[in-house]
């Protein structure tokens, strides 16, 4: 994808400033961090070659070469769809692949690809389907679908029955005091 980010420049804040992204991260094991350090005033930047607004619905939809960024959170995508439902919103990407990036001070790296991404404020969850991976401090799980339960840091595979799961886990990440809480649950029933 090609991104000229200061063609059709659009900064978004005043719609969705709570916590528009921050909860967007799957990981296992830096989610709390993530949330801690995010700022709730900070804008949001948004780049696409199209965007429209349904201000009734409170209705954001993104199309073509979409870059999202906030802090150090960075989203590509083909297609986003932002709806906020008074308090909570709904955040919706498409591609092929959406990625998504986050970078604290080269630590805490997290790398998120899969074809649908969708952040459920309401029920805390995101859900990735079609060729989901995260990568994670050199831990990665790939599936067709993922589901993450963000309060629990748990993950979870959603496949169908044939589908396989795949887990790469570093041993050092494995001992760590700071991921005996972390859960990862795969349903690969055959």
């Amino acid at each position: 994808m090609k991104h000229n980010i200061h063609k059709n420049k659009y900064h978004y804040k005043s719609l969705f400033k709570k916590q528009t992204l921050v909860l967007l991260f799957i990981s296992t094991q830096n989610t709390q961090a993530l949330i801690q350090t995010h700022n709730i005033e900070t804008p949001i930047h948004i780049y696409a070659n199209h965007q429209s607004i349904d201000i009734t619905r409170n209705i954001l939809t993104i199309t073509g070469n979409v870059v999202i960024q906030q802090n150090n959170i960075i989203i590509y995508a083909d297609k986003a769809i932002i709806n906020k439902k008074k308090t909570k919103h709904t955040i919706t990407t498409y591609g092929n692949p959406s990625i998504l990036y986050y970078s604290k001070n080269n630590k805490n790296q997290i790398l998120i690809t899969s074809s649908y991404i969708l952040y459920n404020e309401k029920k805390n969850t995101v859900i990735l389907q079609g060729q989901a991976y995260l990568k994670t401090n050199n831990n990665i799980l790939q599936s067709n679908c993922l589901i993450y339960i963000i309060k629990k840091r748990y993950v979870e595979t959603c496949n169908q029955r044939n589908d396989c799961t795949k887990t790469i886990i570093t041993i050092d990440n494995i001992h760590s005091k700071k991921n005996v809480h972390n859960n990862i649950s795969h349903n690969t029933t055959k």
